[in-house]
């Protein structure tokens, strides 16, 4: 009934932030591993890394956007612009969760254009890959995670190794 329908809602919830996590550890790991510069495999993006504090990270995260759509859908969009970045930071400078959380939110605020403009990139990009009856997520998925990661580099001053032949 009520009581335990939200029970199992938030249960389920928790989950599929556990699961997306550990997800986002092994892919966005293997996508920074191209912004290195480094040869990757299939197997790279099925590697999963620091998977500990990206659950953590992701929990705040899904929390503090979670909260902000129950406010009035707004605050969430904006909670999941300015934390766009906080994923990235754990697994690329090593940041722990909280420190990813406020490292995301200061680059976001001093390049709010910028990271705007990307995330709305991002955002087209996977609607189109959804509207290709989903297969094109497949593409769609790939392709806004390097944008993400690229964008994190740029407004960060650090390197993206360029394309080798």
């Amino acid at each position: 009934t009520g009581v335990t329908g939200i029970l199992i809602s938030l249960v389920g919830w928790f989950l599929s932030l556990l699961v997306g996590a550990a997800i986002q550890s092994a892919f966005l790991g293997g996508v920074i591993d191209i912004a290195n510069g480094q040869q990757v495999a299939i197997g790279s993006f099925f590697r999963p890394r620091n998977i500990g504090n990206v659950v953590i990270a992701t929990l705040i995260v899904g929390v503090i956007t979670t909260v902000g759509f129950f406010l009035c859908v707004i605050p969430g969009v904006i909670a999941s612009i300015m934390l766009m970045f906080t994923v990235i930071g754990v697994l690329d400078r090593n940041l722990a969760p909280l420190d990813a959380v406020k490292a995301s939110f200061d680059t976001s605020k001093s390049n709010f254009g910028s990271v705007l403009l990307a995330w709305l990139v991002m955002l087209l990009v996977v609607v189109v890959g959804a509207i290709l009856c989903g297969v094109g997520l497949l593409v769609a998925v790939p392709v806004a995670s390097l944008i993400l990661v690229y964008t994190y580099r740029v407004l960060n001053g650090a390197s993206v190794a360029p394309a080798t032949q």
